[in-house]
């Protein structure tokens, strides 16, 4: 009876839409599902490491269309990336693998270029500190730059994206 009123716990402190520290044995990275809406404690943000294939995910997207800016409000970094419509198939399949790094869902935006509108989606991810290690590896003084240490990070995935 003690363990049922646990997991009803469990699941109360789950639809408040905070994630709570679980210990259960998962592999590694297969329980990455998304988490969009859900609110990280510091304590959690600090404890999430990028896995391999992730992480080539988002080196491939650093080095192309996308950059890393710091969050205003605290010390962290985060992941964006902005496509046209046009690419909409591509930032969803990107998204799919992201999602579990994403606080929303993409966003739809509209600019102007020449006077003509564009229309653009705005994949961002959470501010994170395994996301600031990417910015510290690829970012000298707010400038993108590329360190001949890239070698171990360029992966088939990377090189994909």
């Amino acid at each position: 009876m003690k363990e049922f009123i646990q997991i009803l716990n469990l699941k109360k402190m789950k639809n408040n839409n905070y994630l709570i520290n679980e210990k259960s044995l998962v592999l590694w990275g297969s329980n990455l599902g998304s988490t969009v809406g859900t609110k990280y404690t510091k304590y959690v943000l600090s404890i999430i490491n990028l896995p391999n294939d992730i992480k080539s995910i988002m080196v491939g997207i650093i080095i192309s269309d996308g950059h890393i800016a710091l969050n205003s409000k605290g010390k962290n970094a985060y992941l964006i990336l902005n496509q046209s419509l046009s690419h909409s198939a591509y930032l969803y399949f990107v998204f799919s693998f992201l999602c579990h790094y994403c606080q929303s869902y993409p966003k739809f935006s509209v600019s102007y270029r020449l006077a003509r509108p564009t229309y653009n989606l705005r994949l961002a991810t959470r501010s994170m500190p395994c996301i600031t290690k990417l910015y510290n590896n690829y970012y000298l003084n707010k400038i993108k730059i590329i360190k001949p240490l890239i070698y171990f990070d360029l992966t088939p995935i990377a090189l994909a994206h």
